[in-house]
């Protein structure tokens, strides 16, 4: 889970949906990239992925609500900072 950057301030922890938030067809729509492995692989998978991680700690920073939870039948967004999941998987495999 990566965490903010700087906490939420208490008066921007109860994010309200609209109206249009609240008829708007709900969608999920995870992401997945692949990437062969570079000729000259080394540790710089590791460092690219502390960059991601610490980017997206810190853009969570200015858009809290992605990093909240869904309440009293989704009709809030609790900016708890919970966090936002980020999976960083290495395989040692063919993709095609």
């Amino acid at each position: 889970m990566i965490k903010l950057f700087s906490p939420t301030p208490p008066s921007l922890r109860c994010h309200k949906l609209s109206f249009m938030d609240h008829i708007n067809i709900p969608l999920h729509s995870p992401f997945a990239f692949f990437y062969p492995k570079p000729q000259n692989y080394s540790n710089k998978i590791s460092q690219i992925s502390q960059i991601l991680e610490n980017s997206l700690s810190k853009v969570l920073s200015f858009y809290y609500p992605l990093a909240g939870k869904f309440k009293d039948n989704n009709t809030y967004v609790d900016c708890d900072d919970t966090g936002a999941e980020y999976l960083n998987v290495r395989i040692n495999c063919p993709m095609s």
